[in-house]
């Protein structure tokens, strides 16, 4: 249970000035990674800052599971463009310690962050108050034993309070998630609280996804805004003064082209590799207090009473509402070790840089698919092949199930078709309740009913086919016309490194190869002119065949997905207890 406890207070509200110097001194520190602070982070990133309790004597065990709860879902979190950094409230050589003890690579390389002192802990307002002796007998105990049953035992038991370093045993386990320096979403977690909630309400309510064509589209909107301005700002001058400013601006050119360039020497190439290329937003950078809408808290049911959870809309320009048109087109066409079980992947796998650079993005490189083995600290790492027989015997199971349904509709009478069974689940959920009278195309058409939909696709563990449909109907087609052509060349690359070409990618979906070289062939047909200026000069009959092929161009895949993939896993999340989750709220908020 994910508790919600008393956050910033109204009259507490910490300087701008304040906050941004502390995060631009919270600076992380990993094995082969480069120092670089949360503010940085968290302009490239959604950044899920940890803070967690004390990493001495094996750990807080309810931490350490709480690290193993993230790691199931952190090859989820990658595809969503969410870094976790952990905050520690010991010294360095201890925080490192503990992390290089740990036998899963993405545990040894996540960024991580020492706070000895309690900076950052008191700058974010972390509660660190101490237990009493009545918390510990009634709460914490219990919650040990259990913890110790799960297979997180906790070392050291009965030292006091003094063995520990500064405020590390009382620090009350929180978690921010934090885009271009801001707070938009937090969990507050008593000591034993598990945080297996929290995949859940970045898709559902906080609606997060990986940004980069949203980055593309809103570079191209700004580029454009810019050169219409200059644009306005050029008709209004004089010729005297255009002159005069032509004039001035070639000079700094010329001023720029004959300065000398420094010589690279060892240490300017280190320090170039160690800096981020970031650019910075001119804003203000503000943690917020209850009053302001930019941070939104986690609920518990109780204080919901029932009613649907706030949603925080973290990209509110996404183009939401799809034409079923476009669909019916688709449709056609106990130890600080933590190992792993079956497989211990190679250091080699752990690249310095988490990118691959393209033209357009950067792609991040795939991740393993962990699963934590019940009773135990360890984890296995899924292999595909295992995936894919789970998933089939899944998808047998569940396609007798709606037969069973099937077979029970037609011996009923019509008035009672509508009428809801209740039947066993698949994925080792509870009963559920099944309406049958919603389709894949449906679900796919509603943004609402699609979220959750793409919640079950990364318990699945095969996000990245959903998230392909979604690029391309969201952002791609809306674009692919002529009159959009740099928006477009954009958007078409990024989702084909990201999904199609780079087999390094997270992201990277399993398909048919003729059909990405088809893919790619038709992208360097469409996409050949390097400028809008080009474009300009094409021909009616050149502009009318650019706007008929263009919004077709991943159809292929997408029929391929449409026709052996997401119906398999539809019928899949047709009877699990997400899909009557689904009907549950999306009713309510008719």
């Amino acid at each position: 249970m994910i508790h919600l406890l008393d956050t910033f207070p109204a009259d507490a509200m910490i300087a701008h000035e304040t906050i941004q110097s502390i995060m631009t001194r919270m600076e992380t520190s990993n094995t082969n990674q480069p120092i670089r602070n949360v503010l940085q982070l968290s302009h490239q990133h959604h950044v899920l800052l940890i803070f967690r309790r004390f990493v001495s004597f094996g750990g807080c065990s309810f931490c350490n599971r709480r690290t193993m709860e993230l790691l199931e879902f952190y090859r989820s979190l990658t595809q969503l463009n969410i870094l976790p950094v952990v905050v520690y409230p010991e010294s360095k050589e201890k925080g490192e310690k503990f992390f290089n003890g740990l036998d899963v690579p993405e545990l040894v390389q996540i960024p991580r962050v020492a706070d000895p002192d309690s900076e950052f802990t008191s700058a974010f307002q972390v509660n660190t108050s101490p237990y009493s002796k009545k918390d510990y007998l009634t709460y914490l105990l219990p919650q040990l034993l259990l913890a110790k049953k799960d297979g997180f035992s906790q070392r050291e038991l009965l030292l006091q309070r003094s063995h520990y370093e500064g405020k590390s045993l009382d620090i009350r386990p929180t978690l921010f998630l934090l885009r271009e320096g801001r707070v938009v979403f937090e969990w507050r977690l008593n000591y034993a609280d598990h945080c297996t909630e929290i995949i859940h309400d970045l898709i559902l309510l906080i609606k997060v996804n990986n940004g980069v064509s949203e980055r593309i589209l809103r570079e191209e909107e700004e580029e454009e805004h810019e050169k219409s301005s200059s644009s306005s700002l050029t008709n209004s001058m004089t010729p005297q003064q255009y002159s005069q400013r032509s004039s001035s601006s070639q000079q700094d050119l010329i001023e720029v082209r004959v300065q000398e360039r420094p010589a690279m020497n060892e240490s300017s190439i280190e320090s170039r590799e160690e800096t981020p290329q970031t650019t910075f937003n001119e804003g203000v950078v503000v943690i917020p207090n209850p009053n302001v809408d930019i941070s939104q808290h986690k609920e518990t049911p109780e204080s919901m009473g029932g009613s649907s959870a706030p949603e925080v809309e973290l990209n509110p320009s996404t183009p939401e509402e799809l034409s079923s048109q476009i669909l019916d087109e688709s449709l056609q066409n106990d130890s600080p070790h933590i190992t792993t079980e079956q497989a211990i992947i190679p250091s080699s796998m752990i690249d310095p840089s988490p990118f691959v650079h393209s033209e357009f993005i950067a792609i991040t490189k795939d991740v393993p698919k962990y699963r934590r083995i019940p009773s135990s600290p360890l984890v296995q790492v899924i292999s595909s092949e295992m995936k894919e027989q789970e998933q089939s015997e899944r998808t047998k199971r569940a396609k007798r199930i709606l037969e069973r349904q099937r077979r029970h509709e037609v011996s009923t009478s019509s008035n009672e078709r509508s009428r809801t069974i209740r039947i066993s689940c698949i994925c080792s959920f509870d009963s559920v309740e099944m309406d049958a009278s919603i389709d894949l195309r449906s679900v796919l058409n509603d943004s609402k009913k699609r979220r959750y939909f793409k919640l079950f696709s990364h318990y699945e563990y095969n996000a990245e086919n959903l998230l392909f449909w979604e690029e391309v109907h969201v952002y791609y087609k809306p674009n692919a016309y002529i009159s959009k052509y740099g928006k477009a060349k954009k958007l078409a690359h990024s989702i084909g490194q990201q999904f199609l070409f780079d087999s390094s990618s997270v992201l990277f979906i399993n398909t048919n190869d003729k059909l990405r070289e088809e893919v790619r062939t038709q992208m360097k047909r469409l996409f050949k002119y390097h400028n809008t200026h080009e474009v300009k000069h094409l021909s009616s009959e050149e502009q009318v065949q650019f706007n008929a092929l263009a919004p077709l161009l991943f159809d292929s895949i997408l029929n391929e997905m449409m026709t052996q993939v997401l119906p398999d896993m539809f019928v899949r999340f047709k009877v699990s207890p997400l899909f009557n989750e689904m009907e549950h709220k999306t009713n309510l908020s008719k």
